[in-house]
């Protein structure tokens, strides 16, 4: 496709194309916005004769819903993610067990990494680590010991669950 006349379309459409798009994404994110318009521009130079098209705005419109439909389609993949794993803060019994379990087995094998990853952990990390899987204590006894809510409780052994996870899956 001659450059051009993709700076010809891009004149003549893009303040309209950007405001359409701005209007049918979920996010309403101006970078979602102007990577939809460079998808569409960059299709527009790689067709074939696009410039003899009898109503090329009406295919640039819905070509940039269809790319407009595919970030929100990756937008409400992100924001679903972000609701399982405030549920999976909740639930989290065969998630946390296995993290667990892995740390101690890593600590029966003596190699040492199961100290270095208790040694990145910050004090309330390793007070919660102690209190929660040592001496097993529910989330409520914690609640109670360390004077926090017990939604912070949960939200604190997600991330402490995170970090050892991280460390271990670093090794």
């Amino acid at each position: 496709m001659n450059s051009q006349f993709v700076r010809e379309l891009y004149e003549k459409y893009n303040d309209e194309l950007a405001i359409f798009i701005k209007s049918i994404l979920y996010s309403h994110n101006p970078h979602d916005v102007a990577d939809c318009l460079q998808n569409l521009y960059l299709t527009v130079l790689e067709a074939e004769e696009l410039d003899n098209h009898e109503n090329i705005r009406g295919w640039l419109f819905i070509t940039a819903k269809n790319f407009a439909h595919r970030i929100n389609t990756v937008y409400l993949e992100e924001k679903n993610k972000k609701v399982e794993l405030t549920e999976r803060m909740r639930t989290t019994k065969g998630v946390e067990d296995s993290i667990i379990e892995k740390l101690e087995y890593i600590r029966m094998t003596d190699d040492g990494y199961a100290e270095k990853a208790i040694e990145t952990l910050t004090f309330n990390e390793e007070t919660l680590y102690r209190l929660k899987y040592k001496q097993k204590l529910n989330v409520k006894e914690l609640s109670e010991k360390l004077g926090i809510k017990e939604n912070t409780v949960y939200v604190r052994d997600f991330r402490l669950r995170a970090k050892i996870e991280k460390f271990l899956n670093d090794l």
